[in-house]
């Protein structure tokens, strides 16, 4: 790579926030025709968190139930990269579910009266300052 890095540059960002059925008929290509013509050197696109949008076989991985062959992280890289474009993900931290709260709920945040706290979406708060 020849003179300043990358993130060292001008950055002309676009972020997309996808929904769970945004996934079905992705098309990368057309995604980087787009950031070519608004002049867009990085693209950042919602991963997972919360519901993922690419395989993963972690434990606790929640795949979007949209998904079938589809790989739009690998195909968004691929086609981005061709470009020089770069690719950033955001991951959704807002919290999970009761069932994968269940299999780790030192992992959590608690009300003052010992209770899991819960965010108004239902979700079990993960508690980031914990051991």
């Amino acid at each position: 790579m020849s003179g300043e890095l990358w993130y060292r540059k001008q950055l002309r960002m676009v972020q997309t926030v996808l929904r769970e059925p945004d996934i079905v008929n992705y098309d990368a290509v057309a995604v980087v025709s787009y950031l070519e013509k608004v002049k867009a050197n990085v693209i950042i696109i919602n991963a997972g968190g919360i519901v993922d949008l690419f395989d993963n076989q972690i434990e606790l991985a929640n795949p979007s139930p949209f998904m079938k062959n589809e790989n739009i992280l690998e195909d968004l890289v691929r086609e981005a990269h061709k470009k020089d474009i770069k690719v950033m993900v955001r991951v959704d931290f807002r919290g999970v579910e009761k069932s994968r709260y269940d299999l780790y709920p030192h992992w959590f945040a608690l009300n003052a009266d010992g209770s899991p706290k819960i965010n108004p979406q239902g979700l079990y708060t993960p508690c980031y300052n914990g051991a």
